[in-house]
């Protein structure tokens, strides 16, 4: 299941954001010059969606993704919060958050 929501999830961050590579069979986003990012799924006691960035081209083609990544959190956003078009703008708003950092 983690595995087709993360395809799921990357089919509607790629409608804002071009993927330019895979790395370890995760799409890896750029945002702009700078500002790269991939996203992990981690299921503890409940599902939660982490924007991993990196500050590079190359330090995304190395994997080297920061660990100040965004958390999203779905099982506690309501049916609107979890639409497309609201997972698309979190990812977009990722973006803000960590270029004002």
């Amino acid at each position: 299941m983690r595995y087709r929501k993360r395809h799921i999830v990357e089919d509607i961050i790629a409608q804002k954001f071009p993927c330019i590579f895979e790395i370890d069979n995760k799409k890896c986003f750029k945002v702009n010059e700078n500002t790269f990012f991939v996203v992990s799924f981690l299921n503890w006691d409940r599902e939660i969606i982490v924007a991993e960035y990196a500050d590079s081209e190359f330090e995304a083609h190395k994997g080297l993704f920061g660990e100040d990544g965004v958390l999203f959190y779905p099982d506690e956003m309501s049916e609107d919060e979890n639409s497309p078009n609201s997972v698309s703008n979190f990812f977009d708003c990722t973006h803000h958050y960590r270029r004002s950092r």
